[in-house]
């Protein structure tokens, strides 16, 4: 069973886990593209010659340097099994690799307590205590930048990672939780 803002069962089987995840979906990868190299764009838009920024459906992303930018980050498309929801987002494939056709598991939380505490930005670890992010392979704390309303029951979330991009493309029932310039964390397993 999924689970989506305002449900009240969480899969994780977490009675606090229902408090502090926005969203949990099971993904399927669809296709991941080849790290940036020099003469590439990161972002899969085109550049406006005007202004020498990518340009992705008139909502303008910075381009990465290539020089700074890591050559093992790649961009994965995946569909969602349950909400049918499109995701892009960049991931370190030499830290947690993934092919077409892998699925996996996505969270979205708020903070990775059991209990619910809000995070202060600070990551220290106290060995003792366990974590959501005990459960998963591959975490990232970012922030969402842009919410995109495309029509009445559709929008885009967008979040950075510290330079990786990921954006949520869905029905609005099921991304009416996020907020612009909130922090958030990402929890990914292999299903």
């Amino acid at each position: 069973m999924s689970k989506a803002k305002g449900a009240d069962v969480a899969i994780t089987g977490n009675a606090f886990a229902a408090q502090i995840t926005l969203l949990e979906d099971l993904f399927e990868v669809s296709a991941v593209n080849p790290p940036c190299h020099h003469d590439q764009s990161w972002v899969n838009k085109h550049t406006d010659k005007k202004t020498g920024k990518v340009v992705e459906c008139n909502h303008c992303v910075r381009m990465h340097r290539a020089d700074v930018w890591p050559s093992k980050v790649s961009r994965v498309h995946c569909e969602s099994e349950n909400y049918e929801m499109n995701l892009q987002i960049d991931i370190n494939l030499q830290l947690y690799p993934l092919q077409e056709h892998d699925r996996f598991t996505l969270v979205m939380a708020t903070t990775l307590d059991l209990n619910g505490k809000v995070s202060d930005g600070v990551y220290d670890p106290d060995p003792e205590q366990a974590t959501l992010a005990d459960s998963y392979e591959y975490v990232m704390h970012g922030r969402c930048f842009s919410i995109n309303t495309e029509d009445k029951d559709k929008m885009s979330v967008l979040f950075s990672y510290g330079g990786l991009l990921m954006r949520l493309r869905g029905d609005s029932r099921n991304l009416q939780g996020f907020v612009r310039d909130s922090d958030y964390f990402l929890l990914i397993r292999r299903a």
